[in-house]
C-alpha cells in the first residue's frame, strides 16, 4: 500500500534546467549517493521507501536532498545511445530498482508534505495500513549490494537494448538467411557471437554479428 499525498507540484513547472541534463544528474547521483550511504549508520535516521516516476529517480533524487533529507537510488550501468540521432553507444547509468528513492529522514522532521506539494514526480511511501514503513539502512545496503556501480561487459555495446545476453545464453535470430531460428551462444568476440549449427548433415561453427541476436524470452 502506497501512502500518498498532492499538492501544487511548484518545482516540476520550471524550465528544464542544465543541472537536470544526464552528464550532470548521473554525477549529481553518485555524489549524492555517497553523502547518503555514509548516513545509513546513523541511528537517529529513518529511511522510507519513496515512490517516483520511473526514469525520473535521479531528477526525484536531486529535488528531495534539496528540503533537508538524504536519498539513495541504487545504480546499474548499461549500455545505450545517448539519443536517436549518435549510433554508438555508451555506458550510461540508470536507477537499479524502477520508481523508487530511499529518502532517509532524520527522526521527528515531517518534510513530506513540502516533498509532495513541490515534486510532482514523486508520489507516494510504501507502507500499510495508513502507515508509513520504516527501513533500517544498514538492510538497504545489504539488499542493494549486488548493484554495485559494475561497468557491463563492452561487447553489449554492439546488442540490441533490453535484449542483452551472455556466453552459454539462448538466443533468437533476428535478422539474416537465419532469421528465426533459436541457437545458443558458444562464444563471443568482439562484435560477433558464434554458434554452432548442424547444417546439411555437418556440424558447423557460425558467426553471428552481435545485432542481429537478441535473447530468446
Amino acid at each position: 500500500m502506497a501512502w500518498q499525498a498532492h499538492g501544487a507540484n511548484r518545482l516540476s513547472k520550471r524550465a528544464p534546467e542544465k543541472k537536470y541534463q544526464r552528464r550532470y544528474l548521473e554525477q549529481g547521483a553518485l555524489r549524492i549517493n555517497r553523502a547518503a550511504k555514509s548516513a545509513m549508520t546513523d541511528q537517529q535516521i529513518d529511511w522510507f521507501a519513496v515512490l517516483v516516476m520511473s526514469g525520473k529517480e535521479f531528477i526525484a533524487q536531486r529535488q528531495i536532498v534539496r528540503f533537508g533529507p538524504v536519498a539513495f537510488v541504487p545504480i546499474t550501468r548499461r549500455y545505450r545511445r545517448i539519443n536517436r540521432t549518435v549510433k554508438t553507444k555508451k555506458r550510461l547509468a540508470f536507477a537499479a530498482i524502477s520508481g523508487m528513492v530511499f529518502v532517509g529522514v532524520q527522526r521527528g522532521a515531517k518534510p513530506w508534505y513540502d516533498i509532495f506539494s513541490s515534486i510532482n514526480c514523486a508520489y507516494g511511501v510504501i507502507g500499510t495500513a495508513g502507515q508509513m514503513i520504516a527501513i533500517d539502512g544498514a538492510a538497504i545496503l545489504r539488499f542493494t549490494d549486488h548493484w554495485k556501480s559494475a561497468n557491463p561487459p563492452s561487447e553489449q555495446r554492439y546488442m540490441r537494448s533490453n535484449h542483452e545476453f551472455e556466453i552459454g545464453d539462448t538466443v533468437r535470430v533476428v535478422d539474416g538467411p537465419l532469421d528465426g531460428h533459436i541457437v545458443d551462444v558458444k562464444d563471443i568476440r568482439d562484435r560477433w557471437a558464434y554458434i554452432v549449427m548442424d547444417l546439411l548433415g555437418q556440424t558447423n561453427e557460425i558467426q553471428i554479428s552481435l545485432d542481429n541476436l537478441e535473447k530468446a524470452s
